[in-house]
């Protein structure tokens, strides 16, 4: 008898290299052969579908991807809210950090690798150095992002006032 899957899940058995990687990278033991670790939500809520559009309009001078590459990058997520929230704050930081230091296309591009590692690691003072922002904008755009929670309404006006 086979195993039936969630609702709201598909499995793939062909993966491109992108998606294999992707999985590859997610899965502690780095190895992408159970299908079971291969589900892929087939579609995002409506709510999760608007963040990604918001979410691609502030980061569009410094990542190209479209609304559908978002859209289907976190499909590919195991818990996109989870992921969505992250990438919220992530851009709630950016457009404050940006408002408050008027920042040259240059400074926003180290600004946002350094909010993606440092939201990734927690470690201010590596993503300071991997990501080539300078000290001053680092600790304070990471103090900022460890001040919101996950989401509130500070957050919130960040985002919606577009």
């Amino acid at each position: 008898m086979k195993n039936k899957l969630p609702k709201g899940y598909e499995v793939k058995e062909t993966l491109t290299p992108e998606e294999k990687e992707h999985v590859d990278n997610a899965l502690p033991d780095g190895k992408c052969g159970d299908l079971e670790r291969m589900l892929f939500h087939l579609k995002l809520e409506v709510q999760q579908e608007y963040a990604c559009r918001l979410i691609a309009k502030h980061f569009s001078e410094v990542d190209k991807k479209s609304v559908e590459e978002w859209i289907d990058g976190f499909k590919h997520d195991m818990h996109p809210d989870r992921e969505i929230t992250v990438w919220l704050r992530i851009a709630a930081t950016y457009i404050k950090s940006g408002r408050v230091m008027k920042l040259s296309i240059g400074k926003k591009k180290s600004l946002y690798r350094f909010l993606v590692l440092f939201s990734m690691t927690g470690d201010k003072k590596d993503a300071i150095k991997k990501s080539g922002i300078n000290s001053k904008l680092g600790n304070m755009a990471g103090d900022f992002y460890l001040s919101l929670p996950s989401w509130n309404d500070e957050v919130k006006d960040e985002l919606f006032t577009l």
